[in-house]
């Protein structure tokens, strides 16, 4: 343009030139940013192992303020206010940000490429791309930086340490390698890498999603390679934060400047593609293959060819009901939502697993020279199908808990198949494992490396709730001679279909467990069995199962022991509560003063014979044990002090990694009571691990502190079972109601025994503990009843199982619930009590519910379908074997149950009534009479407040009481309130 008007000055005699005033031009027309040429550069002289700037931002033109007037003005200083107001508002919403969480965010969040995807640049002579010397992580991103995902945190202390090595005028540095690239940056500036390659470590702290997976994109600097290990991180409640190395290697040996790479954590679900779950209700046509066409013909009126539509589609769902699961961007949802056909589109979400007694335990016992009760009565459980849809690491085929030697054939109504894959051909299926299929359609491969790409095990936990459900007979099965006994499953004569829906690393796609479920639906299951928790959608597939006649026990949750935490909270399904069983590892130690405490662990050889140096270790914080001589002893770990802010689940791992680390030989770590024994096997790593209490604690910690050489002799665990023991609790993680969602159920519905389970895990046996553990018990007798009772529902299995469990231990003392502190159990803990098969088999009064009906009340309460029939949709009026209500107002509330009689034929019996406290209530009838006619009576219960005070649940039960043979008793929690939607803080 200025070579255009210099001809035009030249060449005419009288050059004219008219300037209109200015005009703003903003927006898509201005190609932006671009750094500043003004703008000062790194790297720094002083400093060159910082990456500076850290950041650009808006300096050019900017107007504000001047006196009484606005004025533009540019430079580096109208920059840093822009990142200042930033930061306030930063400050404001996460107040607990330290200046280094603020700056991480900032820095971690930039974008280094404009609108248009352009690389910004840097003006200068000539202009370039910009480089982290030019913007440090680039232009701020002030929303992105709101929601960073990871922050590189640093503690002030740090700065000090490294500014009295580097700039300080104090000689005093205590670091060993004080180099700046040291610290906990988000970023890495390395001036001087020389042919030894060269680590820095970064920790990064999870600021998003609890449960998150992140996965290193790395791109290597030119001229040198760059390696981060571990390249994945997965983050939960106990797992916060991560530490990383990065590793750099010179390629050449050449003596240049500066080359630039970088880092980037990625997070799922960022992706554009996502996996998403649309649900078109009941079943459209008889044929499943006309259902897939219908499925891709209205996937394509959206894609745009049935091509595109084939291969987005990753689950096709044909059987219990219409829908399939494809990949789509989240506009390619909306569109399908807004179809006529479509009642809910969902993104599949991947959640997470929960990990010879027991059985005999709960009165099922292979007694000689005949066994009784329930065993027999449902005879072992034999012509039962049970569905196991667990974890990725599924079935180990050759343990001895699946041999199939004296079974029959399959049953004839299965219509399954033996998918095979890795390690897994069509001979692991026999008699007992009739059928197996696995899911990986729509996990990224990278989650499903390392695992058997097929339904074999790789780690163990569908093994072992496999064989605690249905496990032949084994004997002498025991983990290192502890436990020692016959292993078997609760149904040991029942057949298993295996359904490989989860994967380690990837967890459990909502997608793909639906599709687990669907198949199940069409091979001809009796009994599903989920050790899963927290599905975001199993209803759309659960509840057509039962409406099938198929029994679903779910896992409770490993969350406990907080309140509302219960998963799968639905009314249709039977969700499941852990317990202890009469069985614990008392490990004997021995002071050097010849003392004697014991504590529980599971120490199956004396790994140290004789007495060993003990040593005090407090909190056992890297802290602590850096500054003790703790090398070569065994450490006790107690200080109450900090028992309230750090959970044993959570600090138990810490304190024994930071052990292992100093050089110790073994940990004695003081507790209150929290069922984390078998945290030993995940974390002690063929060291000494052994739990006390806080009042054990004290004794060796007196001893200690009173003794010059302290010394301990840790002895083998052994075995104690029986009436010593106090049994069962609900242990301390078992996830607690109400549910947050519904609180018009009782969840969980019932606990069994879940901790410190002895079951198979490849070809071993070896304990576990978790609601996962417990929902195989469950499942092992929902088939043994379903074996006796063939004719009985989904409804009726699950109400015999909850109105006769017991409330109190044999000792006659109420069950408690492990916590902080432990407590009297209620129904938010343990539903209606344990679980008690011999008294299920013969229930004498049944609480049956009508498939039709969990529908009706799924499209008043859960529901995509705006439709309702129902005039009051309230999940306490469904014929449940339970009443919560959560709103009672000062207006009396009646809520119907019908019974049916499965007893004696004539039979008499007598409402016993407890009242949750506060609350009056009337049962009528009072007395229902039974006979060949008479087969099932309705009756009302009557609720009226007594006091109008805004308070919690309080709980009280119904209890129908004949001759003395049968107590058929509900649970019942009630909340009176004043105010709605009142939170509860106190």
């Amino acid at each position: 343009m200025a070579t255009q008007m210099s001809i035009y000055a030249e060449s005419t005699r009288t050059p004219l030139v008219k300037v209109s005033p200015t005009q703003d031009m903003v927006g898509s027309g201005v190609m932006s940013p671009r750094v500043a040429a003004f703008s000062s550069g790194g790297p720094s002289i002083l400093s060159p192992d910082l990456v500076n700037p850290d950041i650009t931002a808006p300096g050019f033109l900017i107007p504000a303020a001047a006196k009484d007037s606005y004025r533009f003005d540019s430079g580096t200083s109208m920059a840093c206010p822009h990142v200042s107001g930033v930061a306030a508002l930063l400050k404001a919403a996460h107040p607990q940000w330290s200046p280094a969480a603020i700056k991480s965010a900032l820095v971690t969040t930039a974008h280094t490429a404009n609108a248009y995807g352009f690389p910004i640049e840097a003006e200068g002579v000539p202009r370039k791309l910009a480089d982290p010397f030019d913007f440090g992580g680039g232009h701020i991103d002030p929303n992105k930086a709101a929601d960073p995902g990871l922050i590189y945190d640093v503690d002030p202390e740090d700065y000090f340490k490294f500014f009295n090595c580097t700039y300080g005028p104090s000689t005093a540095c205590d670091l060993v390698d004080s180099r700046l690239y040291r610290l906990n940056l988000p970023s890495i500036s390395i001036p001087d890498l020389k042919k030894t390659p060269l680590t820095v470590w970064r920790t990064v702290t999870n600021a998003g999603d609890t449960d998150s997976i992140y996965r290193a994109m790395g791109e290597s600097p030119p001229g040198v390679n760059m390696v981060v290990q571990p390249s994945l991180l997965q983050f939960n409640a106990s797992t916060t934060t991560y530490t990383f190395a990065m590793t750099f290697t010179p390629l050449q040996m050449v003596q240049g400047d500066f080359n630039f790479g970088s880092l980037t954590w990625f997070g799922d679900g960022k992706q554009h593609l996502l996996l998403y779950i649309v649900y078109m209700g009941e079943r459209q046509h008889e044929d499943p293959n006309l259902v897939t066409a219908s499925h891709h013909d209205m996937l394509s009126s959206v894609l745009g060819s049935k091509e595109e539509a084939v291969s987005s589609i990753v689950h096709s769902y044909k059987h219990g009901f219409s829908g399939f699961a494809a990949m789509l961007t989240e506009s390619q949802a909306d569109q399908i939502a807004e179809l006529p056909e479509v009642i809910s589109v969902n993104p599949s979400r991947s959640v997470p697993l929960h990990t010879t007694r027991s059985w005999d335990y709960l009165g099922l016992g292979y007694e000689q020279p005949q066994p009784t009760g329930l065993l027999v009565r449902g005879n072992f459980g034999d012509g039962i199908i049970i569905g196991v849809v667990d974890t990725g690491k599924r079935i180990w085929p050759e343990s001895r808990s699946f041999d199939d030697h004296g079974y029959g054939p399959v049953p004839s109504r299965w219509k399954g198949t033996c998918e095979v894959g890795q390690n897994f051909t069509v001979n692991h299926c026999n008699r007992k494992i009739i059928g197996a299929r696995w899911y990986a359609g729509g996990v990224d491969p990278s989650l499903i490396e390392g695992d058997y790409q097929s339904p074999r095990d790789s780690e163990g936990h569908g093994t072992h709730t496999a064989s605690t459900a249905a496990g032949s007979l084994v004997s002498d099965a025991s983990f290192h001679g502890l436990g020692a006994g016959t292993a078997r499953g609760g149904a040991p004569r029942a057949r298993l279909a295996i359904y490989k829906a989860c994967w380690a690393k990837a967890g459990c796609p909502d997608a793909a467990v639906l599709k687990a479920i669907d198949d199940a639906i069409h091979d001809g299951v009796d009994i599903l069995s989920l050790s899963l928790a927290g599905l975001l959608h199993p209803y759309l597939a659960s509840i057509h199962a039962v409406a099938k006649g198929i029994t679903v026990i779910f896992a409770g949750g490993n969350n406990g022991p907080v309140t509302q935490t219960i998963s799968n909270d639905l009314p249709w399904v039977i969700t499941v509560a852990a317990s202890t069983i009469d069985r614990s590892f008392p490990t004997l130690l021995t002071l050097g003063d010849n003392q004697t405490v014991v504590g529980q662990s599971i120490l199956y050889e004396s790994m140290y014979e004789g007495f060993t140096k003990l040593a005090y270790g407090g909190s056992c914080s890297r802290d602590v044990l850096n500054s003790s001589d703790v090398v070569g002893k065994i450490v006790l770990c107690y200080q109450l002090a900090i028992a309230s802010s750090s959970p044993p689940r959570q600090h138990f791992p810490l304190a024994a990694s930071n052990v292992q680390e100093a050089g110790g030989k073994g940990i004695i770590f003081a507790q209150y009571s929290a069922s984390i024994l078998s945290l030993i096997d995940l974390f002690c790593n063929g060291t000494v691990c052994v739990f006390v209490d806080y009042e054990i604690g004290k004794q060796i910690t007196d001893y200690v502190t009173n003794t010059r050489s302290p010394l301990v002799k840790v002895s083998p665990t052994q075995d104690m079972v029986g009436s010593g023991v106090m049994s069962p609790r609900v242990a301390a993680f078992s996830s607690r109601g109400p549910s947050i969602l519904f609180p018009d159920l009782i969840k969980p519905d019932i606990t069994a025994p879940g901790f410190l389970i002895l079951a198979a895990v490849k070809d071993s046996y070896k304990f576990d503990s978790g609601t996962s553990m417990a929902c195989p018990h469950v499942s092992g007798v929902a088939a043994l009843l379903k074996a006796a009772h063939p004719r009985w529902s989904p409804a009726a299995i699950k109400s015999a199982l909850v109105t006769t469990a017991h409330t109190a231990n044999k000792y006659g003392f109420p069950m408690e619930a492990e916590g902080v502190p432990r407590k009297l159990a209620d129904p938010f803990d343990f539903g209606g009590g344990h679980i008690d098969p011999n008294k299920a088999a013969d229930p004498g009064l049944i609480y049956d519910v009508d498939p039709e009906d969990y529908v009706k009340f799924f499209n008043c309460t859960y529901g995509p379908s705006t439709t309702c029939d129902l005039v009051d949709g309230r999940l306490y009026r469904l014929n449940l074997p339970s009443i919560s209500i959560p709103d009672l107002k000062k207006t009396p509330l009646t809520v119907w149950r019908t019974v049916t009689n499965v007893g004696d034929t004539d039979s008499i019996y007598r409402a016993m009534v407890e009242s949750p406290p506060g609350v009056n209530m009337v049962v009528e009838p009072s007395v229902l009479q039974f006979n060949a006619s008479m087969t099932t009576h309705t009756f009302a219960v009557t609720f009226t407040p007594l006091q109008m005070v805004q308070g919690d649940f309080n709980f009280g039960s119904l209890t129908w009481l004949d001759d003395g043979k049968h107590a058929v008793r509900i649970p019942i929690a009630v909340r009176v309130i004043i105010h709605d939607s009142f939170s509860d803080t106190s």
